[in-house]
């Protein structure tokens, strides 16, 4: 093929020719490029240098230069390598830093697993013109808040409680504590608690787990905390709510 021929092909990558090809001998620096290209992509490991073409230099210096292109690729894969692993260290470590400063100093979070019980219906009366039902994992959607108290008992020990405030979840209905003069609370065991003065002076929870742990099978699926009172007060295994206005 006469050397002019080669405009008139259509080469991949400009030097992928046809096997009985020889590939153009002029160019000689733009070769030389193509060669690292190709190189640093491992396209191509070596090759054999012709005979006649003088401007080149001898195989041994093909050689080298072959041998020192491998080289670069080879630490620029380590670099690469070292690089990756820093930019996923940084990325675990600020995905930490930011879970506890969430944990410290947001909104709680809820940890519990309260499958077993978070479809139960508890029944709302007196908030709405009618009646409704709503569950620990609708409450579990709202904001927040949570607190730990002291049992009063011969055994040094403690209970939480985790959830909305009456606040927050009177809220999410357009109406506010002040607008009630009482909550009273029913529990499954037809027992009845009645929040009138604890209902102005108290931040009361309306809890759905027991801090990281779900609640007892005897309180879920849902207890009344008073935030900073005595868990002598709370009352647990509510299924029924009912709100009477001022």
């Amino acid at each position: 093929m006469e050397k002019a021929d080669y405009k008139n092909l259509n080469l991949k990558n400009g030097w992928d020719l046809p096997k009985d090809m020889a590939i153009p001998l002029t160019g000689f620096r733009m070769k030389r490029r193509r060669e690292r290209e190709l190189l640093l992509k491992e396209e191509v490991k070596e090759y054999v240098v012709p005979e006649n073409d003088t401007k080149r230099g001898t195989d041994a210096g093909e050689a080298d230069f072959v041998k020192k292109a491998k080289e670069d690729t080879q630490a620029g894969k380590l670099g690469n390598t070292k690089l990756k692993r820093r930019t996923i260290g940084a990325i675990i470590l600020a995905a930490v830093v930011i879970v506890v400063l969430r944990l410290s100093f947001g909104p709680p979070i809820l940890l519990a697993d309260i499958s077993s019980y978070e479809n139960v219906e508890i029944t709302i009366e007196g908030l709405t013109d009618e009646a409704f039902t709503i569950t620990p994992k609708e409450l579990s959607k709202m904001k927040l808040d949570k607190t730990t108290v002291e049992i009063h008992s011969e055994e040094a020990d403690t209970e939480s409680a985790i959830g909305p405030t009456l606040d927050t979840f009177l809220a999410s209905y357009g109406r506010s504590v002040d607008e009630f003069r009482s909550m009273k609370v029913y529990t499954a065991k037809d027992v009845s608690n009645a929040y009138v003065k604890t209902l102005e002076e108290e931040t009361l929870i309306l809890s759905i787990a027991n801090g990281n742990e779900a609640l007892e099978e005897k309180i879920a699926p849902l207890q009344i905390a008073i935030k900073d009172g005595s868990a002598d007060e709370w009352t647990g295994y509510v299924v029924k709510i009912v709100f009477t206005e001022k």
